[in-house]
């Protein structure tokens, strides 16, 4: 993982996980929205 997409994690996210498939593109979106959160504030717990 470079600098540039440590600075912007909703990037990163998207372009990690954006694709995947889970039979559902609400399910995508929420793995991104996750994985953004995630990036963002490591030491956070989830809603």
């Amino acid at each position: 993982m470079d600098g540039e997409r440590l600075e912007h994690p909703d990037k990163w996210a998207g372009e990690t996980f954006g694709t995947t498939e889970l039979g559902d593109l609400r399910r995508t979106d929420r793995l991104v929205k996750m994985a953004t959160a995630i990036a963002e504030n490591p030491s956070a717990s989830l809603p």
